[in-house]
């Protein structure tokens, strides 16, 4: 087995592990062989340069600038097409379009219908719909099915609440490790850094909160960290700032 191969099955394995995640295609990606693949992340939550399959899971090589498109867009028809690819490229992208067409408005009337009982049922904002995180947990839903095509039953996947808190704890303390092991090797290489702050409001719960965040230039790349959000309880003045 080549060395490609086993790295690709190492990838697959990691991904059925949850070491690995998948994420959704990039936002200025046209080309319609993207809705037959998903990107991947390690577990630093940074994209690697392979995408996997959506219908069989395959693995793929593929890094923007670098990497062509022929191979996924052959795969791409063959695998939902059911056939072998079509010398005509025009034709692979119309074939796409259709199919991907009558896939998903089924599954999407499916979702809103769902997503219409989940706020009206408890009692959630509509706007939830829009928050990145609702985003994160359905792709995460979407990779399960993925993964485990057998039937489940939604509740034998829900963690308990305090579950869930102790979690968010957990990712806090890891996101705060990752950030020192991040910005203090790079504070002792640069000259200048920029510190900036800002007061934001939770449109749901009317809280303001104060963010702070540093800023500076990596090998001619600027960097933007956030280092700290706070709830803010009082006036909004310079004073309370500093202190």
């Amino acid at each position: 087995m080549s060395a490609v191969k086993i790295q690709k099955e190492n990838i697959k394995k990691k991904i059925e592990e949850g070491v690995f995640k998948t994420c959704s295609k990039p936002k200025l990606a046209t080309a319609s062989w993207w809705n037959t693949f998903i990107r991947i992340t390690d577990e630093r939550e940074n994209i690697i340069p392979f995408v996997q399959c959506l219908k069989c899971l395959s693995i793929f090589s593929y890094e923007a600038n670098k990497t062509g498109s022929s191979t996924h867009r052959s795969h791409a028809q063959c695998c939902f097409g059911g056939g072998a690819p079509s010398p005509s490229r025009n034709q692979d992208i119309s074939t796409l379009i259709n199919k991907n067409k009558n896939m998903f408005a089924g599954a999407k009337s499916t979702f809103t219908e769902a997503c219409a009982k989940f706020c009206a049922y408890d009692l959630r904002p509509f706007e939830i719909v829009n928050g990145y995180g609702f985003e994160v947990l359905c792709q995460s839903i979407l990779d399960l099915a993925h993964q485990h095509p057998h039937l489940t039953e939604a509740r034998s996947i829900i963690s308990d609440p305090t579950t869930i808190s102790r979690r968010v704890k957990n990712l806090a303390e890891e996101h705060r490790l990752a950030l020192i092991e991040t910005l203090l090797p790079d504070l002792k290489k640069i000259k200048l850094f920029g510190v900036t702050t800002d007061f934001w409001k939770n449109k749901l719960s009317s809280e303001s909160y104060l963010t702070v965040n540093v800023h500076y230039n990596k090998n001619g790349y600027m960097k933007h960290l956030v280092l700290k959000t706070v709830l803010v309880n009082e006036a909004k003045t310079g004073g309370n700032v500093i202190t």
